[in-house]
């Protein structure tokens, strides 16, 4: 397994800066995420302040709004973010959202044409969705057999997320053994009990908590993973309120604990601070 951890947690700071702090912690590498459209040549940038910080960009998480936007939108969203992916060599993963409305055929098109035109190195994963609002209407790849038979269908990865799963009701354990079989990424959380009315808060405060802070089995799922000889990425994604301080040994140590705590639960050992100009640390495949 390849420890990540997501540039999401930590959005108040420069992409230099979160992966620097990421690979101070001890992580394998980086899960980029996309909260805006990226420019010409951006992969360039990216790819220099990887180099820099020593930390390689694994895996990409297509553009990520806060508003909802039109399915026409969503779809040039998600080409730009797959062009993005396609130029970033170290990147074998590029993970989609299902689209929430019943509208899918703009997002079946472009991901028709980004399956045709993705380079060997990339694979697409597709990430189990979530209820964050108590109003939002079921929509049709919340259910675990329609999502794991078009993954099946079109040949595409799955990204299973922990918090995702617990907030649709799911057996956690259960729905990740489905998955198993295109299984290439899991994004790491811990979840609480308590829904908010706010969807926002239910992101933020109820779901992506680091591991231990919540109810799910987490260390189960990982000891799961392990025996089945998973060899994928598992990303921590956890929520910035998790993370937040204006000192950088803080973040560290927040990090590294969440890390430690993958590495006991497989039974590899936790990595100590790198020192900076050394190689990332190597784990068991």
């Amino acid at each position: 397994m390849e420890i990540l951890v997501s540039t999401g947690s930590l959005p108040w700071l420069p992409l230099s800066a979160r992966l620097q702090l990421i690979r101070e912690a001890g992580a394998d590498g980086a899960e980029l995420l996309l909260q805006r459209r990226p420019r010409e040549r951006e992969a360039d940038t990216i790819r220099e302040i990887s180099r820099e910080s020593g930390l390689p960009v694994r895996s990409l998480h297509s553009l990520l709004r806060l508003r909802s936007v039109s399915p026409d939108i969503q779809a040039a969203d998600l080409e730009s973010s797959a062009r993005l992916a396609a130029e970033l060599p170290r990147c074998s993963i590029l993970v989609v959202h299902p689209p929430i409305s019943a509208e899918r055929e703009p997002w079946t098109t472009v991901m028709r044409r980004i399956e045709r035109s993705r380079p060997e190195h990339l694979r697409i994963g597709l990430e189990t969705p979530g209820q964050h609002r108590q109003d939002q209407r079921p929509a049709p790849f919340d259910n675990l057999e329609f999502l794991v038979r078009y993954a099946e269908e079109w040949d595409l990865g799955i990204v299973f997320d922990t918090a995702h799963a617990a907030s649709l009701g799911w057996d956690v354990q259960a729905a990740l053994a489905v998955c198993m079989p295109r299984l290439v990424n899991v994004h790491l959380s811990d979840a609480s009990d308590r829904d908010w009315r706010i969807g926002f808060l239910n992101s933020i405060v109820r779901d992506h908590r680091c591991p231990g802070d919540g109810t799910l089995p987490l260390r189960q799922l990982l000891q799961f993973l392990r025996d089945q000889e998973y060899r994928g990425f598992v990303t921590l994604e956890l929520s910035p309120l998790a993370l937040f301080s204006l000192r950088r040994s803080s973040i560290v140590r927040v990090l590294q604990k969440a890390i430690a705590f993958v590495c006991d639960a497989i039974g590899e050992p936790a990595p100590g601070r790198s020192s900076p100009g050394s190689d990332p640390p190597t784990r068991r495949r």
